[in-house]
């Protein structure tokens, strides 16, 4: 087990490159042996397999179970006792017995979660019962308008064959259609290759560009075996990011490399199958070993809205750690990986790592914020901050500053607050940058001609810049049905020595 992750990201496993040696009789010493070598597994969509076992009150109580197989309701280490009066859950079963499956959840008919509901369960894993895990009920994940089933957080346990399950209500009564559902999240000879070769990165696309900060590389969802036809056809997007939500997925921590993507697809599947959401929650993922995983389908080059954070997927991202990260620190590969998705994230829509940025609830999934309560968060910010929820567990959450330390130096000289407005022939460009460094504005036809600078100069840290120009004077007759391109070019400079940058962006006049 590399429980440190640095040797797997990036690195080319021999899996998959097979030696054959033809021996015949006595080979001379120098005689030259044949080798074939096979190509490596192809990724392929992997159908998840979803069983579900009802547990309607009356069929499976704590009373029924044998006295020998019951456990009392003391919660231990990490589980949370319902305000009530018996000492015992109102639902408990026995050990059973099922198919084999990678990931469970409880899942119920209505959206909402109900108040006190307290839940856990423990799996038989390598022929072993494992001890009791809450599995967080709770309905602060999610779309903004609650929608489908209401249900737990997933539970990634590794191959199991058994579930054992107990329920706490402070009324007593359990929720109308509830049951457990086991997902087999499957296997392809691909993932022991997944993160090896991941394909060229995702470059930074839309209205700009910075030179300075690029894409981490990104595991797709053709490569971690996504079923593309279980999800619904078309992404929402929004208009902008203006916060990135760190989240964890409160599952086991210590899963192998060869594991992760079944993971995702377990999340995958339990979020669109069970839940019934349109697809994954989560922008993006990221693993134990550094590995950043295409999270909800349309592009994280675009601004795809998610279904996360309640009442707060509009003009946010979210992205989630693999794990459970109450009593276990993240790696240092999952701190790197962070930081780069983060910091790409934040580059293309220009935010400042250590700002604030306001957002408007909608309500619905968050118990905190009503809708149409403005809030202002940081711009890297933990789920918690927007529900009543401990993720993304109380060791992340304590690194988040530091996160937001080591993405403002990845970002190096990367412009914030970035604005450009025309009114008429009307041109204003304003935008501040993180470190010291030179800049220049200029501006050309659409259409091709000359770049005519509007300013230039040196801005220091934070201070604000503003540029505006007449572009009908500055480019008479040139003006190509009213576009207009605009250029700001950063160079070196300052104590930091920062790079430079290139942000293009075409406006209209009038």
């Amino acid at each position: 087990m590399n429980h440190g992750g640095g040797a797997v990201r990036g690195a080319r496993p021999s899996g998959g490159r097979f030696a054959v040696l033809w021996v015949l009789g006595l080979v001379p010493a120098l005689l030259t042996v044949p080798v074939l070598t096979l190509p490596a597994p192809t990724a392929r969509p992997v159908p998840p397999r979803l069983q579900t076992i009802p547990l309607a009150a009356g069929t499976v109580l704590a009373s029924q179970v044998p006295r020998s197989d019951r456990l009392a309701w003391v919660p231990g280490p990490g589980l949370r006792a319902a305000a009530r009066t018996s000492t015992e859950p109102t639902l408990q079963t026995g050990q059973l017995a099922t198919n084999d499956y990678d990931l469970l959840g409880l899942s119920w008919d209505q959206p909402t979660t109900p108040a006190g509901m307290t839940v856990a369960v423990r799996t038989r894993t390598a022929d072993r019962w494992t001890d009791w895990h809450e599995l967080h009920a709770d309905s602060e994940d999610g779309p903004d308008h609650p929608e489908g089933r209401g249900g737990t957080a997933p539970y990634f346990a590794g191959r199991s064959n058994g579930v054992q399950v107990r329920v706490d209500t402070r009324t007593g009564r359990l929720p109308a259609g509830l049951r457990v559902d086991l997902i087999d999240a499957g296997s392809s000879p691909a993932d022991a290759q997944v993160g090896a070769e991941v394909g060229a990165p995702i470059r930074l696309a839309g209205s700009s560009a910075h030179a300075a900060v690029t894409s981490p590389p990104v595991v797709s969802r053709k490569s971690w075996g996504a079923d593309e036809r279980i999800r619904e056809c078309c992404p929402r997007f929004n208009d902008t990011v203006k916060v990135v939500f760190v989240h964890h997925t409160d599952s086991a921590n210590d899963y192998r490399p060869d594991q992760s993507a079944a993971m995702v697809r377990g999340i995958y599947a339990f979020h669109v199958r069970s839940r019934g959401w349109s697809d994954i929650g989560y922008n993006a993922l990221v693993d134990r070993y550094g590995r950043v995983f295409e999270g909800r389908a349309g592009g994280l080059s675009k601004a795809v809205q998610g279904a996360h954070t309640g009442g707060f997927n509009d003009d946010s991202f979210g992205v989630a750690v693999l794990g459970s990260l109450n009593g276990r620190t993240p790696t240092g590969s999952t701190l790197d990986a962070l930081t780069e998705v983060v910091a790409w994230q934040l580059s293309r829509y220009h935010r400042n790592p250590k700002g604030k940025e306001q957002l408007t609830s909608v309500g619905g999934g968050t118990a905190r914020y009503p809708a149409g309560r403005k809030v202002r968060f940081n711009v890297i910010s933990g789920h918690r901050d927007a529900g009543s929820t401990d993720c993304p567990g109380h060791r992340l959450y304590a690194l988040l500053p530091q996160l937001r330390e080591r993405v403002s130096g990845a970002m190096k000289a990367g412009l914030i607050d970035l604005d450009v407005t025309m009114r008429g022939s009307r041109l204003a460009v304003q935008f501040r940058s993180l470190r010291e460094l030179s800049y220049s504005v200029s501006v050309r036809p659409a259409c091709g001609g000359q770049s005519q600078v509007v300013r230039r100069g040196r801005v220091d840290r934070l201070a604000p810049v503003v540029a505006a120009a007449n572009v009908a004077e500055l480019l008479p007759g040139r003006r190509c049905e009213g576009r207009v391109i605009v250029t700001i070019r950063t160079g070196s400079g300052g104590s930091g020595g920062s790079a430079g940058g290139k942000f293009v962006f075409t406006r209209t006049i009038g």
